[in-house]
């Protein structure tokens, strides 16, 4: 039996040796381009009419603001260079050929929303010395330009790339390729290291990440954009802290490496891309069943990093209800990344060890965070900037600093003194039953 055992792993690890060989290297396959000219109308129409696609699964969100978009604007009707958009042909078989951002979203949807109405002209070029535009013009939209300025944007030429042999984007590899593009192009740029390391289609544990996070997810089945993903952890629909440039993802990264005994030390939100790389194995796997919907959390630390997110959203729900016994807010308690690490890094040690969440103990977790989190960030003055803030705390405002980083050391550190503080907590607060004695499911008592 043991012969037979040992026979079929070595059979196995050849097979996967064998598909490693197979996989085509980066670059081995050159990506095939062609440059072209566009005018701002037809990019506009492209968007408008369905055919410019921007919501593939490596693309970050629209995060640019009125202020980013009219600068656009303002640069094109002076007659400002753009940049390139960087374009590739794909064909899906239910809605026929058309065109996908690789690298562009904001500049086409900024063009996009001013051609259709939802910007209007700019304060920059109606008022000053720079002025370019009659001041009547100022706050108009663009159909009710006159029409020298109105041909002045619809005929202003973009610079573009088009790539023309990656066309199918229900092809994996094709994917990662656009991706790997993508990064390459924004590499130098301001997006955020989450931003970047959304990217990283190849790798397992952004697949992951993306699955709990994400609200939407691209559906790479059927190629047709992104749709609502029903495996998206409630938790994030509690928490206070923003999603813009994908935090929500960096956060799940970080978490899940914090349960992972091999890569812990790669936690750091700046430095996620370093963990994503170390967990590649299987990637391409990863990212074409999550889009099937099927069940990836198989390994130990992943199913240890859902069932931790699954207690705080037990314990911490109940004070995001509204009136109507639905989530209906977030919580301020739960606005700081390091403070939402830091509880985190709790619960899941306090559930390893064996505690028992009843409801009692979770009102009592929900008192100690409030208390904790009131603390830390207190400021260390009163609004008449000279008295002192008797709820300060030095030691707890340095523990929860948002620059610290997540070593294995400044995490194991950080573990001992949130658990002092809750054990100090909970002796103070409560008598006997602060003692939190509990008994796991072994039989063995676990105290904190």
């Amino acid at each position: 039996m043991a012969r037979k055992t040992a026979r079929k792993k070595a059979t196995k690890k050849k097979v996967l040796a064998k598909k490693k060989s197979q996989k085509p290297k980066l670059g081995s396959e050159p990506i095939e381009s062609t440059r072209d000219k566009y005018t701002c109308e037809k990019i506009a129409r492209m968007v408008k009419n369905g055919k410019l696609r921007s919501d593939n699964d490596y693309q970050r969100d629209q995060v640019w603001g009125n202020k980013e978009s009219l600068h656009l604007i303002d640069s094109i009707l002076r007659g400002m260079p753009i940049p390139e958009l960087y374009l590739r042909k794909i064909e899906i078989p239910s809605e026929g050929k058309m065109n996908e951002v690789i690298d562009g979203k904001q500049r086409s949807c900024a063009i996009s929303m001013f051609y259709m109405g939802k910007l209007k002209v700019p304060h920059s070029l109606t008022r000053g010395s720079d002025a370019i535009m009659d001041s009547s013009l100022y706050g108009k939209k663009f159909a009710d330009l006159p029409e020298e300025w109105q041909d002045k944007f619809k005929y202003a030429e973009i610079g573009v790339v088009v790539v023309t042999n990656l066309t199918d984007p229900t092809d994996v590899q094709q994917n990662i390729l656009c991706a790997e593009a993508y990064k390459r192009r924004n590499s130098t740029k301001s997006l955020k290291g989450s931003e970047i390391a959304f990217a990283h289609l190849e790798s397992a544990a952004r697949n992951v990440a993306a699955l709990y996070s994400e609200k939407h997810l691209f559906d790479i089945t059927r190629g047709i954009g992104k749709t609502l993903n029903t495996q998206h952890h409630p938790f994030f629909n509690i928490i206070a802290y923003d999603n813009k440039n994908k935090h929500h993802f960096a956060l799940m990264v970080s978490l899940i490496a914090f349960s992972d005994p091999e890569f812990s030390d790669n936690a750091n939100p700046n430095h996620i891309s370093a963990y994503l790389k170390n967990r590649t194995a299987e990637g391409t796997k990863f990212m074409s069943t999550i889009h099937n919907g099927r069940d990836l959390m198989k390994t130990a630390f992943v199913r240890k990093t859902k069932k931790t997110l699954d207690m705080i959203y037990e314990i911490f729900s109940p004070d995001a209800m509204d009136e109507n016994g639905e989530i209906g807010r977030k919580l301020p308690y739960l606005k700081k990344q390091p403070f939402i690490k830091g509880m985190f890094i709790l619960i899941k040690n306090l559930i390893d060890k064996g505690y028992v969440f009843d409801e009692e103990a979770k009102r009592h977790m929900r008192e100690f965070t409030i208390d904790l989190y009131e603390k830390a960030y207190a400021p260390e003055l009163l609004s008449d900037n000279v008295t002192p803030n008797p709820k300060y705390n030095r030691t707890m405002h340095a523990l929860f600093e948002d620059n610290r980083h997540d070593t294995n050391g400044e995490v194991a550190r950080r573990t001992k003194n949130i658990r002092d503080l809750f054990e100090k907590f909970s002796k103070r607060n409560q008598k006997s039953k602060s003692k939190r004695l509990t008994t796991n499911a072994s039989g063995q008592t676990a105290r904190l």
